[in-house]
Protein backbone atom coordinates (compact mmCIF):
# COMPACT_ATOMS: atom_id res chain seq x y z
CA UNK A 1 0.00 0.00 0.00
CA UNK A 2 2.83 2.65 -0.93
CA UNK A 3 1.56 6.14 -0.94
CA UNK A 4 3.78 7.66 -2.97
CA UNK A 5 3.72 11.47 -3.93
CA UNK A 6 1.33 12.33 -0.78
CA UNK A 7 2.97 15.63 0.48
CA UNK A 8 1.57 14.12 4.15
CA UNK A 9 3.39 11.01 3.94
CA UNK A 10 5.98 10.71 6.26
CA UNK A 11 9.81 9.78 5.87
CA UNK A 12 11.90 7.17 7.91
CA UNK A 13 15.43 6.41 8.01
CA UNK A 14 15.97 3.27 9.34
CA UNK A 15 19.18 2.45 10.49
CA UNK A 16 19.87 -1.12 10.66
CA UNK A 17 22.76 -3.34 10.01
CA UNK A 18 20.64 -7.22 10.65
CA UNK A 19 19.04 -7.56 7.22
CA UNK A 20 16.66 -10.29 8.05
CA UNK A 21 15.15 -7.50 11.12
CA UNK A 22 15.64 -4.88 8.63
CA UNK A 23 13.72 -6.13 5.47
CA UNK A 24 10.75 -7.02 7.95
CA UNK A 25 10.52 -3.87 9.53
CA UNK A 26 11.20 -2.07 6.50
CA UNK A 27 7.83 -4.16 5.19
CA UNK A 28 5.81 -3.54 7.78
CA UNK A 29 6.55 0.82 7.73
CA UNK A 30 6.16 0.59 4.11
CA UNK A 31 2.77 -1.09 4.22
CA UNK A 32 1.72 1.34 7.22
CA UNK A 33 1.80 4.05 4.54
CA UNK A 34 5.57 5.81 5.15
CA UNK A 35 8.51 6.59 2.83
CA UNK A 36 11.62 4.12 4.20
CA UNK A 37 14.96 4.84 3.26
CA UNK A 38 17.56 1.60 4.64
CA UNK A 39 20.95 1.90 5.52
CA UNK A 40 23.33 -0.92 7.49
CA UNK A 41 25.71 1.64 8.50
CA UNK A 42 26.09 4.36 10.75
CA UNK A 43 28.74 6.74 8.45
CA UNK A 44 25.86 5.51 5.39
CA UNK A 45 23.12 7.44 8.12
CA UNK A 46 25.19 10.88 8.24
CA UNK A 47 25.72 11.23 5.08
CA UNK A 48 22.12 10.44 3.94
CA UNK A 49 21.27 13.19 6.45
CA UNK A 50 23.61 15.70 5.04
CA UNK A 51 21.21 15.00 1.43
CA UNK A 52 18.15 14.55 2.81
CA UNK A 53 16.05 15.22 5.89
CA UNK A 54 13.46 12.30 6.79
CA UNK A 55 11.13 13.00 9.45
CA UNK A 56 12.25 10.55 11.83
CA UNK A 57 15.58 8.12 12.41
CA UNK A 58 14.94 4.79 13.20
CA UNK A 59 18.42 4.04 14.42
CA UNK A 60 20.12 1.04 16.06
CA UNK A 61 22.90 1.33 18.46
CA UNK A 62 25.08 -1.55 18.10
CA UNK A 63 26.34 -0.90 14.33
CA UNK A 64 29.89 -2.30 12.60
CA UNK A 65 31.12 1.08 11.79
CA UNK A 66 30.46 3.74 14.45
CA UNK A 67 28.38 3.67 17.25
CA UNK A 68 24.72 4.32 17.30
CA UNK A 69 25.13 6.95 20.17
CA UNK A 70 27.25 9.07 18.21
CA UNK A 71 25.10 8.71 15.36
CA UNK A 72 22.39 9.83 17.29
CA UNK A 73 24.27 12.78 19.02
CA UNK A 74 25.40 13.89 15.56
CA UNK A 75 21.82 13.64 13.96
CA UNK A 76 20.33 15.63 17.07
CA UNK A 77 22.97 18.24 16.70
CA UNK A 78 22.48 18.24 12.54
CA UNK A 79 19.01 18.40 12.73
CA UNK A 80 17.51 18.98 16.19
CA UNK A 81 13.72 18.86 15.14
CA UNK A 82 14.04 15.34 13.56
CA UNK A 83 12.51 12.55 15.44
CA UNK A 84 15.07 9.75 16.98
CA UNK A 85 13.87 6.38 18.42
CA UNK A 86 16.74 3.91 19.43
CA UNK A 87 14.96 0.43 18.46
CA UNK A 88 18.12 -1.82 19.84
CA UNK A 89 19.14 -4.59 21.74
CA UNK A 90 20.99 -2.53 24.56
CA UNK A 91 18.27 -3.34 27.36
CA UNK A 92 20.71 -1.95 30.64
CA UNK A 93 19.35 1.38 32.51
CA UNK A 94 22.49 2.87 31.88
CA UNK A 95 22.22 2.46 27.70
CA UNK A 96 18.73 3.52 27.76
CA UNK A 97 19.96 6.79 29.83
CA UNK A 98 22.59 7.53 27.07
CA UNK A 99 20.07 7.06 24.95
CA UNK A 100 18.11 9.58 25.90
CA UNK A 101 20.71 11.95 26.54
CA UNK A 102 22.10 11.91 22.85
CA UNK A 103 18.80 12.63 21.85
CA UNK A 104 16.55 9.92 21.41
CA UNK A 105 12.77 10.79 21.69
CA UNK A 106 12.29 6.99 22.74
CA UNK A 107 14.08 3.88 23.10
CA UNK A 108 12.50 0.59 22.14
CA UNK A 109 14.49 -2.82 23.19
CA UNK A 110 14.92 -5.78 20.84
CA UNK A 111 12.51 -7.94 20.80
CA UNK A 112 9.96 -5.51 20.32
CA UNK A 113 6.44 -5.85 19.04
CA UNK A 114 5.47 -4.32 15.20
CA UNK A 115 2.35 -2.55 16.82
CA UNK A 116 3.92 -1.10 19.77
CA UNK A 117 6.77 0.08 17.32
CA UNK A 118 4.16 1.53 15.03
CA UNK A 119 2.35 3.29 18.09
CA UNK A 120 5.36 4.55 19.09
CA UNK A 121 6.57 6.28 15.66
CA UNK A 122 3.42 7.75 15.36
CA UNK A 123 3.49 9.17 18.68
CA UNK A 124 7.12 11.18 18.03
CA UNK A 125 5.86 11.44 14.63
CA UNK A 126 2.45 13.76 16.30
CA UNK A 127 4.00 16.84 17.64
CA UNK A 128 5.44 17.78 14.11
CA UNK A 129 1.82 17.10 12.58
CA UNK A 130 0.33 19.11 15.36
CA UNK A 131 2.61 22.06 14.74
CA UNK A 132 1.71 21.92 10.49
CA UNK A 133 -1.83 22.19 11.45
CA UNK A 134 -1.17 25.79 13.14
CA UNK A 135 -1.51 26.35 17.24
CA UNK A 136 -3.97 24.32 19.19
CA UNK A 137 -7.31 26.68 20.37
CA UNK A 138 -8.82 26.11 23.97
CA UNK A 139 -12.37 23.93 22.96
CA UNK A 140 -15.84 26.65 23.31
CA UNK A 141 -16.68 27.56 27.49
CA UNK A 142 -12.85 26.91 28.18
CA UNK A 143 -10.69 29.72 29.31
Amino acid sequence: MEMAGHADQKRILYVEDDLTISATVVDILEDSGYIVDHVARGRAALDHLMRQRPDLLLLDLGLPDIDGLEVCHLARRRTPDMGIIALTGRTDTADVLAGFAEGADDYIRKPFDLAVLLARISAVLRPSDQQDRGPVRPALGLP
